[in-house]
């Protein structure tokens, strides 16, 4: 049976992808799909539209292999905060679901597959380095500055075990912070949709614009599929950085947290 899916709550293209995995969690678990079924996701479906999502386009046609078709429709439910114990429970669950209901479409696996074949030299250590409005809108994540993504990379190069450093960066300040410490190992998806610096005005200065650029979602999520394909990753608490680790077209083998400075602001859903 083919079934669409469309979504109750906004956010970025990883808060939806953490939606898609948790309904497909709970949909297999419970056997209302399984594995002949077909789904079709649809980010413009979404009810109670906020401002932050407001787009004609379905970035999931960008992203994966799927058609569009008639048919059913299944509800997601609201997205619940994932945190580092939560996702290490689930993170073999979300791998086993991605390989058994999602596809990368055609271009994007070409463009990562070239990607990885000219800068994946030896083992690659990948970072996301998520800062500017991560920082300003969910505090209680902790406050990740340049330092502890320098000190942090410091610590596992020095183990002697990657040859190449890859960066799946919100700024270009720290791509540039990082590149002057490590020179040539270092290598990034070019895109023009990062912040020049690591504040949160540097970020609002593109959003309204980026958010309305297909691009935008689909360089992100090239991103995140290429952090996948890393043999090991670094990063903090984000949806980009759990969705990476769970897609089974990837190879992280080891990760790094960084918890951050600890703010006194708490977890309003908590």
């Amino acid at each position: 049976m083919n079934y669409e899916i469309k979504f109750h709550v906004a956010g970025g293209i990883f808060s939806y992808i953490g939606i898609l995995f948790e309904n497909l969690l709970e949909w297999d678990k419970t056997g209302v799909l399984n594995e002949t079924d077909t789904i079709y996701a649809d980010s413009r479906n979404l009810i109670n539209r906020t401002t932050f999502s407001q787009t004609n386009f379905n970035f999931f046609d960008l992203i994966l292999d799927q058609n569009k078709f008639v048919t059913g429709k299944l509800v997601t439910s609201r997205i619940h905060p994932v945190y580092l114990d939560e996702f290490n429970e689930k993170k073999e669950d979300y791998k086993r679901i991605s390989k058994k209901y999602l596809r990368l479409n055609k271009d994007v696996e070409s463009y990562v597959n070239n990607f990885i074949n000219n800068n994946f030299n030896g083992k690659t250590l990948g970072v996301h380095v998520r800062m500017t409005d991560m920082n300003h809108h969910h505090p209680y994540l902790g406050q990740v500055k340049n330092n502890h993504y320098l000190d942090t990379i410091s610590r596992v190069l020095s183990t002697g075990n990657y040859d190449k450093l890859f960066l799946a960066s919100d700024n270009y300040e720290s791509i540039d912070l990082i590149k002057e410490e490590y020179g040539d190992i270092v290598v990034h998806n070019e895109t023009e949709f990062r912040a020049v610096e690591s504040n949160v005005d540097s970020f609002h200065y593109h959003k309204n614009v980026w958010l309305n650029s297909p691009k935008y979602y689909s360089d992100s999520f090239i991103d995140a599929v290429l952090l996948s394909n890393c043999d090991a990753t670094i990063g903090r608490a984000s949806l980009f950085n759990w969705g990476s680790q769970s897609f089974h077209w990837g190879k992280i083998k080891d990760y790094y947290h960084i918890e951050g400075e600890v703010s006194p602001i708490k977890d309003p859903n908590m």
